[in-house]
């Protein structure tokens, strides 16, 4: 342990106020604690900030951090937007990615004015899930249909080329070295082109609308058949 200088320990008992408040003063509690933190302003009396935290205010470290996150979300807010007023606020933006953050936020101030209250942490949580959702469906379903068709396609092309060698060698010396006749090989190789083309993507499933389910294998589309024979519940 280290001693404070003069100016750090009449800077920690103005921060150490700043505390006692209580966490109504959620804001000013969080930056207090990242401070002292970021300066190690507790190395006087402890070995570490999970020490401080715990004996100092009977609380564990993560919860330290939990406010100190709590306050650098709404730092990292939009400025156009307006704070959110308590802890449980904050502490539910924190977890949300910064880039999504603000849209979250923004999500859950409109659902909270629609019905004319205030919004909750519970607000907060079911917009980011909403997006994470509406995110998940387009990977799934329609943006992935584009890039599985695209090898579909590649795996076509490849097939056919094969056929096209296949029946040159069948017309050479090379078709005595063929462990079927040229027509048996040809006929393998039109097989497989038929059962691409009967997999190959042919719509968002229907069940899950593209989030994945047991129907697509969760892979968030179907083929021909299986759309022919699902019914869409949405």
């Amino acid at each position: 342990m280290s001693q404070l200088t003069t100016v750090e320990v009449h800077r920690l008992e103005q921060l150490e106020h700043v505390i006692n408040k209580g966490m109504k003063a959620f804001l000013e509690v969080g930056s207090a604690l990242a401070e002292i933190q970021a300066s190690r302003l507790y190395r006087a009396q402890y070995l570490t900030f999970e020490d401080y935290c715990q004996t100092r205010w009977g609380f564990t470290a993560s919860r330290g951090r939990q406010l100190i996150s709590a306050v650098e979300a709404i730092a990292s807010l939009p400025e156009d937007l307006p704070q959110p007023e308590n802890a449980a606020q904050a502490e539910a933006l924190a977890a949300i990615d910064e880039d999504e953050r603000g849209d979250v936020w923004r999500d859950a101030l409109e659902e909270a004015e629609i019905e004319d209250r205030n919004v909750t942490a519970r607000d907060i949580r079911e917009a980011a899930e909403r997006r994470a959702n509406n995110a998940l469906e387009k990977s799934l379903g329609e943006a992935n249909i584009d890039e599985v068709k695209q090898l579909f396609k590649q795996l076509l092309t490849s097939i056919d080329s094969c056929a096209d060698m296949a029946q040159q060698l069948s017309k050479t010396s090379a078709e005595a070295w063929l462990l079927t006749s040229g027509s048996a090989l040809l006929k393998h190789i039109r097989d497989a082109r038929d059962h691409v083309m009967s997999a190959r993507p042919a719509a968002v499933c229907p069940e899950c609308g593209g989030e994945g389910c047991k129907k697509c294998h969760q892979t968030g589309w179907v083929n021909k058949a299986r759309l022919n024979s699902l019914k869409p519940n949405r």
